[in-house]
């Protein structure tokens, strides 16, 4: 998918599942912020807070 093409489609969203080890390596390395997540299941609330909290501790 060229670029043309992810610009023709940036505003619908997309559902993705991905393993909370990776969530969390996402979130601390600043990838993925928190505002940007939403509908999270129980799993991936626990991995946000996690992340960011040890994040904040880290500062």
């Amino acid at each position: 998918m060229g670029a043309k093409q992810y610009y023709e489609f940036s505003d619908e969203r997309a559902k993705v599942e991905i393993p909370v080890v990776l969530l969390a390596k996402l979130i601390s390395s600043g990838l993925i912020h928190g505002n940007e997540c939403k509908c999270l299941d129980s799993n991936a609330r626990n991995v946000m807070w996690k992340s960011l909290l040890l994040g904040s501790v880290d500062l």
